[in-house]
């Protein structure tokens, strides 16, 4: 009976440790149950060109989608749109400064 019962020991604590440890990186169970039922996601900016299909209805599908909370703003695309996607990389620009300092970039004949 005692061989019985280490075996039987044995195997569970085999899976137990094969469920636990199936990655290189141990994660609690309780981990799993803390997750979000709902997925989470940043702002989108979703972008339409051209009017070949119906406009209309895609703005009422994504209205009558929407979650509690959740609000959809739709404008027409403007300059400043452009513009607010890049990021300013503001090594480049002191790079650029530096050179406009000393002279400019030369100029090839």
């Amino acid at each position: 009976m005692n061989v019985l019962k280490r075996c039987i020991c044995s195997n569970l604590a085999k899976q137990t440790i094969s469920r636990f440890y199936s990655g290189s990186l141990y994660e609690p169970s309780y981990l799993e149950e803390m997750r979000p039922k709902v997925s989470l996601y940043d702002t989108l900016n979703i972008q339409l060109r051209g009017y070949d299909y119906p406009v209309p209805i895609l703005f009422r599908v994504i209205e009558t989608t929407l979650l509690v909370g959740v609000t959809a703003n739709v404008v027409p695309h403007e300059e400043y749109h452009e513009e607010d996607r890049y990021i300013p990389d503001s090594e480049l620009n002191k790079l650029k400064y530096e050179l406009e300092e000393m002279g400019g970039p030369l100029k090839k004949k």
